[in-house]
């Protein structure tokens, strides 16, 4: 086995994907729905360190390194990071697996914000080239509801700038997160802002009531 560090997830699509760890958890982690990394605290790893993985990977790999054609960052929002520590880490990944033709990672609204026009684009020049985005809804009211700590302004905003730089975009959204009495704000407020972003793909989950969330606990009041 090799003895790198892995984060729980990653999206389906990136099944053979390298997967490279950058943070520990979720920047926001106040979502009312998510409760994924519930107890664990947001940490950044030391670019040392992830670099590092990056060597064991190669020496792991050796000539099969040219199988991988991506990478995914890991965590929850890896894009959080300072863009020269991310620069860092790309330009090592070129280095040793120079048949990546995709770097993915999901990435917050605001984290996309914090990031001036040159950096996104360096960034995107790296091979960054690809982001997913857990958009959930265009409504303000659900976003503020679900605690989201976004307005459907800033899903525009960061959109475009990360095409404008070069970025690809999968968008996810959640079908019934408003509930009944918010189900036709929720489809036409997504639909404003999907229009306006136009992402190369729309990923459509649906709301899953968890225990260890507020969501889930406010379901479970009711018979």
């Amino acid at each position: 086995m090799i003895d790198v560090e892995l984060g729980p997830i990653r999206p389906p699509s990136e099944h053979q994907s390298l997967l490279l760890r950058l943070t520990r958890g979720c920047s926001w982690n106040r979502c009312f729905f998510c409760g994924l990394y519930k107890g664990m605290r947001f940490s950044v790893r030391s670019t040392e360190e992830v670099i590092d993985d990056i060597k064991k990977y190669a020496a792991y790999y050796g000539e099969r390194a040219s199988f991988f054609k991506s990478c995914f960052l890991q965590d929850g929002d890896a894009f959080n990071i300072p863009a020269k520590d991310l620069l860092s880490i790309l330009h090592t990944l070129k280095k040793y697996f120079p048949a990546l033709q995709a770097v993915t990672t999901y990435a917050r609204c605001d984290s996309i914000l914090k990031k001036t026009e040159n950096e996104l684009q360096a960034l995107c020049e790296a091979g960054l080239n690809h982001l997913y985005r857990g958009i959930e809804t265009g409504s303000d009211t659900i976003l503020q509801k679900i605690n989201k700590g976004i307005t459907a302004e800033q899903i525009v905003k960061s959109g475009l700038a990360a095409k404008k730089a070069g970025m690809t975009l999968s968008e996810f959204t959640l079908l019934g997160i408003g509930g009944k009495s918010l189900s036709e704000e929720n489809a036409i407020e997504t639909a404003k802002v999907i229009n306006a972003v136009n992402p190369e793909f729309i990923r459509v989950h649906h709301t899953a009531f968890k225990p260890n969330t507020k969501l889930g606990r406010d379901v479970e009041k009711f018979p």
